[in-house]
């Protein structure tokens, strides 16, 4: 009996040593845990006040800019840091004065808004059909040659742009496609890092939704278009909107494909690099802002549709 007790002593004490190893680990656990959250905690503050500052920094630029297309040429010409006007004399009708005198290659600034409608509208309407429907045939579908052909697509992507311009230029001129709005057809390629968001989209949409079409009868169009296409709509809408928004601020593709066709990214552009030493630059800022208010208009409006889609590396749906 005296025996028993001793082992169940014994026991006990070993079960209390262990307890006290346990809560020691459990305490230094919560002791590393507390300074690695103190550590992040630290290092994302200073990342914040960093974004901060960025943020804040660029938008007072945007005011600086602003300010500067409501001064007098003169007066800004005189004191080009000051960020006030003189007896607060905001000059607006630079705005209107933009619009008339401000012109390049023979076309005004209506016809440059024209060009940039046609322009951006065809470019995102080409890209986006191109681009979703090579996505979905190589996400849902298996036949010969596919790995080889995302592996091109790949490759593609990795050039440098310019290092093809030559070699684009010279094919599309043989083509008759410069210079004329049926270079909007010359933009239907498909390819680029849009084609990868959507690729990774459609990838991770499952296929029994086209099996159960199947099933039912529908051939391969009305399940990609009454079906599949539906189901990413908002994701085509957020790919679209990037699009739209990096097509109407594209001036060198516009300068080196439709120099007749000057639109307003472009025409801003070459007139500012023509006129120099004649430029008014309070009437130049003034045309930059009025040309930067469609793309900012569409962002402010659909910015829920972009934050909700687009996220690194592909799209949730």
């Amino acid at each position: 009996m005296a025996e028993f007790d001793l082992q169940q002593k014994t026991l006990e004490e070993q079960q209390q040593e262990y307890a006290r190893q346990a809560a020691a680990m459990l305490h230094a656990v919560k002791h590393q845990k507390n300074k690695l959250n103190k550590k992040h905690g630290i290092l994302f503050n200073v990342f914040v006040a960093f974004m901060w500052i960025w943020a804040i920094s660029l938008f007072a630029v945007i005011i600086w800019g602003f300010l500067i297309s409501l001064r007098d040429g003169y007066d800004y010409a005189l004191d080009p840091l000051r960020v006030i006007p003189e007896n607060f004399d905001f000059k607006w009708e630079n705005y209107w004065t933009a619009i008339q005198t401000m012109e390049y290659n023979d076309t005004n600034y209506v016809m440059m808004i024209f060009n940039s409608l046609w322009f951006s509208f065809g470019a995102t309407f080409m890209k986006l059909w191109a681009t979703t429907m090579l996505a979905y045939v190589m996400a849902q579908y298996e036949f010969r040659g596919k790995k080889a052909l995302y592996a091109f697509l790949i490759i593609q992507i990795m050039l440098p742009v310019y290092g093809q311009t030559t070699a684009n230029f010279i094919f599309l001129n043989n083509l008759g496609l410069v210079n004329t709005p049926l270079f909007l057809l010359a933009l239907g390629a498909g390819h680029g890092m849009h084609f990868l968001i959507m690729h990774s989209y459609f990838s991770n949409l499952s296929k029994t939704y086209r099996e159960a079409a199947e099933i039912d009868g529908a051939n391969d169009f009305t399940t990609c278009f009454r079906i599949m296409l539906p189901l990413g709509m908002s994701s085509i809408l957020a790919i679209g909107l990037l699009s739209f928004i990096g097509t109407w601020n594209d001036y060198s593709t516009v300068i080196l494909y439709l120099e007749n066709f000057p639109t307003l990214a472009a025409g801003l552009y070459k007139y500012q690099v023509e006129a120099i030493y004649s430029l008014d630059p309070t009437i130049y800022f003034a045309g930059i802002f009025m040309a930067a208010l469609p793309t900012a208009i569409l962002f402010i409006v659909f910015n829920k549709t972009l934050m909700e889609n687009i996220t690194i590396g592909g799209i949730k749906g």
